[in-house]
């Protein structure tokens, strides 16, 4: 939704604000042949006329736009579209337009007795065998190998590599751990069978055009590997003692038993966070409303940014940077416009059931993020010193609060689904 705003500032402010200008430049110019603040204004006409008006017209349309916002009670979503008729001259108005995307306006229909599932998993013995037998797996140490000197299959070898394409190196690893043999050509380890510890050995991998790193993809990697170092893959057994040394409890039996109260707990948050899902997109398919592209847009770039910064080391080049930037850009639109489509929705639902969250709401929250933010507790509680930040925080809050009324509102079914746990990281 676009608004348009046609304001004019009267002759005499137009005027009044170029002669302080003008006023301030005298004080501060250096133009030869003059003291300083001493050069008249028609020589201050001939050297920075044109500057001055134009710095002029910029702070004037700045302030008499912002006014005619508050006036209005209007809330840009976006950077306005300026029109104008004039530049400002003295004892002249200036008059110009600025078109705005604002937030849409919109009907909600009712939200009373949406019926949804919750689909809850049940935890058995074998969800908690697996998840134990993963942690084991992850607690395996690496004994070196002194009988031999020959890497062969199943030997975790200690690597150091050096990729190149064209002769160009493109990655290197040191003193990398790697699993020696299996049947995939594509992997470093099928090309170490039979070196000799302290050797290296020139391979080339030829990987597919629709190999999952975009970097490898339809290209010819040649590496050079160095094999430093041989040994064995060590599990521990799955015992009290293991129980002890990684994980803290006095028994094997105990550790079980936590097991399956945190997988119970994952399943519960698992089937609510399903459940609030499938209202969510009920009430977009029940609410349909077209957005402000700025704000899809916008809500597009923050979810590039959050992906970038999941990626850690995975981020791409610099010098591919903005083009994977940009493709993802794109590739987020959809998913930025419902986002932003159940933002306001949940708003709007917020405003029709008076809720509202207050300063000290906020307080505990923010205290609340900075206790689990350990070390950097103190760096996000700086962040939330930016009230546009503190403001975004207030604004999630009410979405979550406007959800759980409509969730209470709700008729939610629990629907039990057998799990499959795949290991510490979840229950499915």
């Amino acid at each position: 939704m676009r608004r348009r705003l046609v304001i004019e500032i009267p002759a005499e402010d137009v005027t009044e604000e170029i002669n302080r200008a003008f006023s301030d430049l005298r004080r501060s110019a250096n133009v030869r042949g003059f003291r300083q603040g001493k050069a008249p204004r028609s020589v201050l006409e001939k050297v920075a006329g044109d500057r001055v008006r134009a710095e002029v017209f910029e702070r004037l349309v700045q302030e008499s736009f912002l006014d005619a916002l508050r006036q209005e009670k209007i809330d840009p979503v976006g950077q306005p579209e300026i029109s104008t008729e004039s530049a400002a001259q003295a004892g002249q108005p200036l008059r110009y337009s600025a078109t705005v995307e604002v937030k849409p306006e919109f009907e909600i229909g009712s939200y009373d007795g949406i019926a949804v599932e919750r689909p809850l998993r049940t935890i058995g013995d074998e969800d908690v065998d697996g998840y134990l037998e993963q942690a084991r797996q992850s607690a395996a140490r690496v004994e070196p190998i002194l009988v031999r000197t020959e890497v062969e299959g199943g030997d975790i070898a200690t690597v150091d590599y050096e990729a190149r394409v064209g002769g160009s190196l493109i990655g290197k690893g040191d003193d990398r751990l790697v699993e020696v043999g299996g049947e995939d050509s594509q992997e470093l380890g099928y090309h170490l069978v039979g070196m000799q510890v302290g050797a290296s050995r020139d391979f080339e991998i030829s990987y597919p055009d629709d190999f999952a790193n975009a970097d490898l993809a339809g290209k010819t990697v040649g590496f050079t590997a160095t094999v430093k170092g041989i040994g064995v893959r060590e599990v521990p057994p799955l015992d009290d003692d293991f129980a002890k040394a990684y994980g803290g409890f006095e028994s094997l039996e105990e550790m079980r038993d936590k097991v399956r109260t945190e997988l119970e707990a994952q399943a519960v948050r698992s089937a609510d966070g399903s459940a609030r899902n499938s209202i969510v997109d009920l009430l977009l398919d029940n609410n349909p409303f077209d957005v402000p592209q700025a704000m899809v847009d916008r809500r597009a770039d923050g979810l590039v940014s959050e992906f970038f910064a999941s990626m850690g080391p995975r981020r791409p080049p610099a010098s591919r940077e903005n083009e994977v930037r940009a493709q993802l850009r794109e590739e987020m639109q959809p998913r930025a416009r419902q986002q932003v489509r159940a933002n306001l929705l949940l708003e709007a639902i917020a405003s029709r059931e008076g809720l509202e969250v207050g300063e000290d709401e906020i307080d505990h929250e923010i205290e609340h993020q900075a206790e689990h933010a350990g070390s950097a507790g103190a760096q996000l509680k700086s962040l939330y010193q930016d009230p546009s930040a503190r403001m975004g925080l207030r604004l999630q809050m009410l979405r979550e609060r406007a959800l759980d009324r409509v969730v209470e509102k709700a008729n939610v079914q629990t629907v039990e689904e057998k799990s499959s746990v795949a290991g510490p990281q979840g229950n499915g």
